[in-house]
């Protein structure tokens, strides 16, 4: 098998009117890099009835084929270069526009957009902001925590802008401190 291909696909699922046809060339031109296309779902903005950081504004979805390189330690560094740049074009893409929230009759204005780029089962919660040396070690921690357990249970891989650390939570361990106010990614 070479390395550096995949045979997958991407799909970025996002509001409607966030991916502009220059963006969809660029992460296009990427995706060659390893075999995949991508596919582009848009959807209305919507109210959001639930706990917010389970309902990206963008998410990036790798296929089965691209997923499996990865948990099984036969993708190259042309796949992770790869990843990594979709992660800042996402970032580049949600950042040209500011996001709002309504929340108990007020409007928030900048708040933070939710990525989540997600393999299997496995979703990163991209932050918004970070240095560069962060954002290298955000990629690098997410590409490694994928493996057959993370992208089979339901996890959430987070930065925690305190520690500076990532963080693999279970769903209901995120439910339980998003609940109890102390998450505090992306602020």
């Amino acid at each position: 098998m070479n390395r550096s291909k995949t045979k997958g696909t991407v799909l970025i699922n996002t509001l409607q009117g966030e991916v502009l046809p220059e963006d969809i060339f660029a992460i296009e031109a990427e995706l060659k890099k390893i075999d995949a296309e991508l596919v582009v779902h848009e959807y209305p903005s919507y109210v959001i009835g639930g706990i917010e950081v389970f309902f990206p504004q963008i998410q990036l979805f790798l296929s089965n084929a691209i997923v499996q390189t990865i948990a099984y330690g036969t993708a190259g560094n042309t796949v992770y270069e790869v990843i990594k740049g979709l992660g800042k074009q996402l970032c580049k893409i949600i950042q040209r526009r500011g996001m709002a929230t309504i929340k108990k009759h007020e409007i928030i204005e900048d708040t933070a957009p939710n990525i989540h780029l997600t393999a299997g089962n496995f979703h990163a919660i991209l932050p918004t902001g970070l240095s560069e040396e962060e954002f290298e070690c955000f990629i690098t921690g997410f590409m490694a925590a994928i493996n057959k357990e993370t992208v089979s249970k339901e996890n959430y891989f987070i930065y925690d802008p305190v520690s500076k650390q990532t963080v693999v939570y279970s769903k209901g361990k995120l439910v339980e401190i998003v609940s109890g106010g102390k998450y505090l990614a992306n602020e």
